[in-house]
């Protein structure tokens, strides 16, 4: 299906959105194990180098390159490929596109080692460092640590920056007491429990499944009485997707002004008690609910909030701590990757559905030209039939229009049996 729809592309002349396809199906190749079946990697990397040189798609060529040199990492380096990503690197460090600057970078690094040139080795992992660090810095506070999470991120952290500081982070991420005790048991499985649930999360792509597993372990863990996401429509309005609710049929009343609160400044809410905190006492649906207990957490995606996750309790007070607030805002950091990627999956689903939409309506439309030639011809052949029985007859009438001779006789001889 795929294929036809990067034809259809093709056909369209969609040629940068054809590119884009391709490298997302590389991409998706390398990460989640062939999710979209088997395909030639190198081809489909060829074909996109090929038309991004001819269109002139600059923007595209340092992710092309990373994909390209991230599959033949276990390769001996090449010189040209060396020289293809310092030009790389240099032309993603004028369009500011950082995150393939540290990528290719790191990469350069491990070519460089494999190559047996230590010291411009870790050169190039420093720079890809400093790089990945610079981003980190421009992160608020209580994202930075869920930043470092992602797999080739927190790998370059731990060989730059050492085993000490990687580990360090980790523990800040999960903010875990490493004192000996049954309080650090306790603890250990509580974030064990949370990790399990965030490795059910990431593991789904279906957008709706998500939701309600996101909903529900956010229940779960947190011990929540009630809970929803809440996501931006196309008007830019908060509209409930999944609400969830431990003990009573689910209704999706809400305090959109702390919802909204926390969208606009993409800043979380915790509060013990709602209507005595004076951050609150002026949201009449804080009143008009009773709420007690809520946790409003912003669903930051990769460009811009995306919605928040709401949790709440109606019967008592002190459920949500601010003790809590790290691992809130770390579960709601996952779940916004995971929601990204959800909607991503479906949006390349539905871009390929349409796709085959229109594919099937060119072949309806070939079949139809097609038909009509048939016919066409069908009539072109009954009109030669009549045209060449026209012509005998006209034969026939005329048959002795060409004899030398006009006289009587000469007529009688020729029309003698």
């Amino acid at each position: 299906m795929f294929s036809e729809a990067l034809a259809l592309y093709l056909k369209l002349e969609h040629r940068r959105e054809y590119v884009e396809t391709l490298l997302d199906i590389v991409e998706c190749e390398l990460r989640m194990q062939s999710v979209f079946g088997t395909w030639d990697q190198q081809a489909l990397l060829d074909e996109a180098e090929a038309i991004a040189q001819t269109d002139t798609l600059d923007d595209l060529l340092p992710r092309l390159l990373w994909l390209k040199t991230y599959r033949t990492r276990d390769m001996a380096p090449e010189q040209k490929l060396l020289t293809a990503m310092e030009v790389a690197v240099v032309a993603a460090r004028a369009k500011g596109d950082l995150e393939y600057v540290w990528r290719l970078e790191w990469l350069r690094g491990e070519f460089l080692d494999k190559g047996g040139n230590p010291q411009a080795a870790e050169a190039a992992f420093s720079a890809a460092y400093r790089v990945l660090a610079q981003m980190r810095e421009n992160l608020p506070h209580e994202m930075q640590d869920g930043f470092l999470q992602e797999k080739f991120r927190h790998q370059l952290w731990l060989r730059v920056g050492g085993q000490k500081a990687a580990q360090s982070t980790m523990r800040e991420h999960s903010n875990l007491d490493k004192s000996e005790g049954v309080e650090d048991m306790i603890e250990k499985r509580r974030v064990s429990f949370l990790f399990e649930i965030v490795r059910r999360i990431i593991a789904e792509d279906d957008l709706a499944r998500l939701l309600e597993r996101v909903v529900e372990g956010a229940l779960n863990f947190f011990e929540a009485e009630r809970g929803m996401i809440l996501l931006l429509n196309q008007a830019g309005e908060l509209e409930p997707k999944i609400v969830s609710q431990v003990s009573a049929p689910s209704d999706t009343e809400f305090s959109r002004s702390i919802a909204e609160a926390v969208l606009i400044d993409n800043e979380a809410i915790v509060t013990l008690d709602a209507r005595n905190d004076t951050r609150l006492t002026s949201y009449r649906s804080v009143h008009r609910l009773m709420l007690k207990s809520v946790a409003c957490l912003p669903i930051r995606g990769q460009k811009e909030t995306i919605g928040v996750l709401y949790l709440e309790h109606r019967s008592a007070q002190g459920r949500f701590a601010e003790t809590d607030l790290a691992l809130l805002l770390a579960f709601a950091d996952q779940a916004a990757l995971a929601i990204e990627k959800a909607q991503w999956a479906q949006a390349m689903r539905e871009r390929g559905k349409e796709l085959q939409r229109l594919n099937d309506a060119l072949s309806r439309a070939a079949e139809e030209k097609e038909k009509l030639l048939h016919a066409r011809e069908e009539e072109l052949g009954l009109i030669r039939k009549e045209l060449k029985a026209a012509s005998k007859r006209l034969h026939d009438e005329n048959e002795f229009c060409g004899i030398v001779g006009q006289t009587a006789p000469m007529r009688m001889l020729f029309r003698a049996d």
